[in-house]
């Protein structure tokens, strides 16, 4: 589960941006996560749920936003969403000749602080 590595770089991250301090503060983490980045949100709530009752962190919840691959052909120029994330076709122009515009983030997009 690898999950559990991605909880901990989050909330390593964290405790660097915020300090000790205001990261036992923390109340809410907001995140952002791609449908091709491979992380699944029950095993992530699952990790953090590890984590707190290791006393590594404190109660914190999860909000998470979950974003769709899109792809952009670079033959024809369309946008579009995969019907399979493994073939990068292009149901325009059947080229393969595409780009990923969105689909792969994790991101902290904000968090909630207590006093």
């Amino acid at each position: 589960m690898h999950e559990l590595s991605v909880a901990e770089a989050i909330v390593e991250s964290l405790n660097k941006k915020l300090g000790e301090r205001r990261f036992a503060a923390l109340r809410k983490i907001f995140l952002r996560i791609g449908s091709l980045s491979c992380v699944q949100d029950e095993a992530l709530r699952f990790a953090f749920s590890v984590l707190q009752e290791s006393g590594r962190v404190p109660k914190i919840s999860l909000e998470i936003e979950r974003v769709e691959a899109k792809l952009k052909c670079n033959a024809c120029k369309a946008e579009f969403k995969p019907e399979d994330n493994f073939i990068r076709l292009c149901p325009h122009c059947g080229s393969f000749d595409t780009q990923l515009i969105c689909g792969e983030e994790l991101n902290i997009v904000a968090v909630e602080v207590g006093d």
